[in-house]
């Protein structure tokens, strides 16, 4: 197994704990389920987009440059 796909393992591993904690921190507020919903969505949209944004910029580069 070369080291990409062991960085991108360990890189999904980090982001499903990072989805947990945003659908833990919507919780807690407090609102709505319908407010919590959109809530949730937002966040998550947030972190598919800074996700996305890291992978273009990754696969622009040699991993070497990181």
């Amino acid at each position: 197994m070369s080291l990409e796909w062991i960085a991108g393992a360990v890189g999904t591993v980090g982001h499903a704990g990072v989805v947990a904690y945003v659908v833990n921190v919507a919780h807690s507020f407090g609102l709505s389920e319908k407010r919590s919903g959109r809530l949730k969505l937002v966040l998550l949209a947030a972190i598919i987009a800074v996700s996305g944004g890291m992978a273009y910029l990754v696969a622009r580069r040699d991993w070497s440059a990181w």
